[in-house]
């Protein structure tokens, strides 16, 4: 009966632990996902901004 109800609990200990990991690569992936997003947003954001200052820069160098 004691046996029993320790196997019980460590099976149930294991699957918890399981769950914990599986979780545990979830929220990693996710968290280089949202990184990875963020990245190639600001990366665009830049580029985006470098154009417009290209335009801004072409016509003022020309003045001098």
């Amino acid at each position: 009966m004691e046996y029993e109800k320790f196997q019980e609990l460590q099976a149930k200990s294991q699957r918890m632990q399981e769950d914990y990991d599986h979780q545990l690569a979830e929220m990693e992936e996710k968290r280089v996902r949202a990184l990875q997003d963020i990245t190639v947003y600001y990366e665009n954001k830049l580029q985006d901004l470098n154009a417009k200052l290209e335009q801004v820069s072409i016509p003022y160098c020309l003045t001098y």
